[in-house]
C-alpha cells in the first residue's frame, strides 16, 4: 500500500521516499537524517524497530522536524499493530503516532496475496506456475513487504542461476 501512495504523489510531482524498516533496522539510524525534505516519507514495518532506542528516537525526531517544517511533508507510517501495544520503549514516539489517524487495515486474503505476488513476478519478467505461488505461501511469512523481499531474492537468484521459478528452485533459492 506505502508504494502506491509513493507512486501516487510521484505522478503529482511530489519527491517521495519508501523506507522498510525490515530491511534498514539494522543499519545505523543516521541514514535517514536528511529525508525530512521529501514532500512524503513512508514508513514501512515500523514494529520493526520496536526496543530498538537509536531507531526509535530518530523515527520521533523525524516526525518533529517534519512538524516543524515550513513546508511540512506529510509521512505515513504502517506497522502491524497499534502503536499504542506494537511494544516502543519511548512514550513519547507513542504519543506522536498517535496523534493522526489510525487505521487497521484488514488482512489480504490468500487469491489477493496470489494476485499480487503475481503482478510483481510479471513486472519483473518471472513467471510461476500457481503452484510455486501456492507453495510459497504456504512456507514463508505471509506478511506482504516480506513477500516483495522473497519476490526480489527470487528475482535475483533466477537470473543469476539463469533458472526458471519451479518448486525445487525456489525451495533450493529461500532454503526451504
Amino acid at each position: 500500500m506505502l508504494f502506491a501512495c509513493c507512486h501516487e504523489a510521484k505522478l503529482n510531482g511530489l519527491q517521495t521516499v519508501y523506507l522498510n524498516m525490515l530491511e534498514l533496522r539494522e543499519m545505523p539510524s543516521e541514514i535517514i537524517n536528511n529525508v525530512v525534505d521529501y514532500d512524503l516519507i513512508c514508513i514501512d514495518n515500523l514494529h520493526e524497530i520496536a526496543g530498538n532506542e537509536a531507531w526509535e528516537r530518530t523515527i520521533f525526531d523525524l516526525i518533529n522536524q517534519a512538524l516543524e517544517r515550513e513546508h511540512q511533508p506529510r509521512i505515513i507510517i504502517s506497522a502491524q499493530a497499534s502503536p499504542l501495544i506494537v511494544g516502543f520503549d519511548l512514550p513519547d514516539l507513542v504519543s506522536r503516532l498517535t496523534w493522526g489517524a489510525v487505521f487497521q487495515l484488514a488482512t489480504r486474503s490468500d487469491d489477493l496475496l496470489r494476485r499480487i505476488i503475481q503482478f510483481r513476478l510479471e513486472h519483473r519478467g518471472l513467471e510461476a506456475s500457481e503452484d510455486c505461488i501456492k507453495f510459497l505461501l504456504t512456507r514463508v511469512d505471509r506478511e506482504l513487504s516480506n513477500l516483495m523481499l522473497i519476490v526480489n531474492e527470487l528475482d535475483k537468484k533466477s537470473l543469476q542461476a539463469k533458472r526458471k521459478l519451479t518448486i525445487p528452485f525456489i525451495k533450493q533459492a529461500l532454503d526451504l
